[in-house]
């Protein structure tokens, strides 16, 4: 881990420093920045309308009921590819257009989860059994008239929630008498 973070840290911006100082000396220096800013411009325009399309996917899976999971990891792999493209750099901008196709998206989230299943084990203990909560009264649960309103598993019959405000009365402004029980004569 030290010697990716060493790569991408110290290696990496000398390498890209050395590349943009050979592109400025072959297309000149101003043709070179133009070039930087241009790549952060699109890659910045590019990352937004894949982030907003992702959002939305997101959106509709969670409407379904669905977890979003493959969309997350998605969006994560777009914010990345922004970050990158803002980078001045050759390399980092390579890396964030390649982050912007879908093709190469998935082809990390396959690698990923394939790291992450030789490496990741799942313990659980406890819980209940497949098919979600035990009858009311079973397994050490109270019997359904032990709480008023039926147990605690059991859902209201009705969704109305009756509420009362109240509120105090508002001071009265400066300069005003006050009227109140505290200037009993």
């Amino acid at each position: 881990m030290f010697c990716l973070l060493f790569l991408c840290f110290a290696v990496l911006p000398i390498v890209e420093l050395a590349l943009l100082i050979k592109i400025g000396r072959a297309i000149d220096w101003p043709a070179t920045v133009g070039l930087v800013l241009a790549t952060g411009a699109i890659g910045a325009a590019l990352a937004r309308w894949q982030g907003l399309l992702v959002l939305r996917k997101i959106q509709e899976e969670m409407a379904q009921g669905q977890l979003p999971g493959r969309s997350l990891f998605d969006g994560a792999l777009i914010l990345l590819a922004g970050a990158v493209l803002m980078t001045p750099g050759v390399i980092t901008d390579a890396m964030g257009f390649l982050l912007l196709l879908p093709f190469v998206r998935s082809l990390l989230a396959k690698g990923l989860r394939r790291y992450a299943q030789g490496r990741v084990q799942v313990h659980m203990s406890g819980g209940f059994p497949p098919g979600g909560f035990p009858p009311p009264g079973a397994g050490g649960f109270p019997s359904p008239g032990a709480f008023p309103g039926g147990g605690p598993f059991q859902r209201p019959q009705d969704d109305v929630i009756d509420v009362e405000a109240r509120s105090r009365p508002a001071p009265p402004p400066p300069g005003l008498p006050n009227e109140g029980p505290e200037q009993a004569e």
